[in-house]
């Protein structure tokens, strides 16, 4: 079974959570998946939600240029699998 571990990835933002399972991360802002990082990339998505949110992403990583479209973040988000 894979170990799991919850934490947050932002101090001082309480709705900035990550939980790993295994090798996979994933940051979630309030209960949304905004990126993941699966052991060997971290994929983050656009900000299609709020300035709150945004800021969540920029804790994460603040290079805009490598996020991704929404529609394609939810892809490999689905694609994931938990070893």
């Amino acid at each position: 079974m894979a170990s799991v571990r919850m934490r947050k990835y932002s101090e001082g933002k309480t709705n900035a959570h990550s939980v790993q399972i295994g090798l996979v991360e994933l940051y979630f802002s309030y209960e949304t998946c905004i990126a993941f990082d699966d052991g060997h990339e971290r994929v983050i998505s656009e900000n299609v939600w709020s300035t709150t949110t945004g800021r969540h992403l920029n804790a994460i990583c603040d290079d805009k240029s490598i996020r991704l479209p929404n529609a394609e973040f939810q892809k490999r988000l689905s694609a994931l699998t938990f070893a």
